[in-house]
């Protein structure tokens, strides 16, 4: 019996070591710092994405852009800005020297001009030529007087599919330049971040004066503040190229 016992003992005495093995085999748990370096690239990527300005920009134009239509057929023409019933639900506007957008298939329309008058009066403010392919003109007249209503109106030709000839047609929109209190808040709200960001680029301005903008529904503005950023990034060239198309999409 005493000599059963003690084999029973030195087994346990040589079994105990094999057990205890994977134990002493595990690797040392990584530090907290470890962790965090792992974690950070990561993480500050994905911040990186939530705060861009250019992201906040197309956010705010979508959140105040009026709610998608139909998209444009092919062979129409596409009035985008200023106040257009496409783009924002007010037809008014800040600037006094407005931007004119429109996009057309250059294969079936030719712009020929576009003009702004007074809608009272009719006493034409601005007239000018164009390309036919231009998609875009800057008001070169005399600054437009708050609280008026104005129309622009874009001549063009369009291609008859029958006879391939080229027929004049016109398309026009009212549009009111702001006035009184609402006209004086957002010049000075304006003013504030041109200040407020000294340090920054002409662009990185622009963006925050587009945001605000488009945050007062005035969405004509915004996009006009951003065309005039003298020499864009690429990044913002492609962003203001996607906000524009986007209107004429369904």
């Amino acid at each position: 019996m005493l000599k059963l016992y003690r084999s029973s003992l030195i087994a346990l005495v040589f079994i105990a070591p094999l057990i205890t093995v994977p134990v002493l085999a595990q690797s040392t748990p990584p530090s907290d710092q470890e962790l965090e370096n792992r974690r950070r690239p990561r993480d500050e990527g994905i911040i990186r994405q939530r705060t861009s300005p250019l992201d906040n920009l197309e956010q705010t134009f979508e959140q105040n852009r009026r709610p998608r239509g139909e998209g444009i057929r092919r062979g129409a023409i596409c009035a985008i800005s200023p106040a257009t019933d496409r783009l924002q639900t007010e037809a008014v506007i800040w600037s006094d020297r407005p931007l004119f957008l429109w996009r057309t298939d250059p294969t079936v329309i030719r712009v020929t001009s576009i003009q702004v008058y007074n809608l009272e009066t009719n006493e034409i403010a601005w007239e000018k030529d164009l390309a036919p392919a231009d998609q875009r003109a800057l008001f070169e007249g005399n600054p437009l007087q708050p609280g008026q209503i104005y129309v622009w109106e874009l001549a063009f030709e369009r291609q008859n599919p029958t006879t391939q000839t080229w027929e004049p047609e016109t398309l026009s929109y009212t549009f009111e330049v702001l006035a009184g209190d609402r006209r004086e808040q957002i010049t000075a709200g304006l003013q504030q971040l041109s200040g407020d960001h000294t340090q920054n680029t002409s662009q990185d301005v622009a963006i925050s004066q587009a945001n605000y903008l488009m945050q007062q529904g005035l969405l004509s503005d915004g996009l006009q503040i951003l065309y005039r950023v003298s020499t864009p990034t690429p990044q913002l060239s492609e962003r203001l190229q996607t906000l524009t198309n986007s209107v004429c999409e369904s």
